[in-house]
């Protein structure tokens, strides 16, 4: 498999699989990061409506994360925001309530590839 064009971090300072995300200039820890590659299917069928082949494309690219805030005075990400990771531009599509636990802040995110 090959090596990922992406940074990822694992050294002390960042938990393995953890990587630093830049979204409009702010940086924060990306955890629980996932990327899906969905599709769109045209189904075919014939003169009584019966299926009989189908056409298969990509449609944009679709993930969630887990984003830690370095500070209590780190801005949360806005709806709309991007970032570019592995050479693909994504937008952030939702943002969740902010989470804190044990003195760290944490949001959920949603984006989608910006095509």
């Amino acid at each position: 498999m090959p090596a990922p064009a992406y940074p990822v971090k694992s050294a002390a300072t960042l938990p393995f699989g953890s990587e630093v995300l830049s979204i409009d200039g702010v940086n924060y820890i990306a955890e629980q990061f996932r990327v899906n590659q969905p599709s769109v299917t045209a189904e075919r069928q014939n003169e009584v409506g019966a299926a009989n082949g189908f056409a298969l494309n990509k449609a944009p690219k679709v993930g969630s994360a887990q984003l830690q805030l370095a500070t209590a005075t780190t801005a949360i990400p806005q709806v709309g925001h991007t970032f570019e990771r592995g050479g693909v531009t994504f937008i952030l599509t939702e943002v969740g309530e902010e989470q804190s636990q044990s003195g760290f802040r944490f949001v959920p995110v949603s984006f989608r590839e910006n095509v």
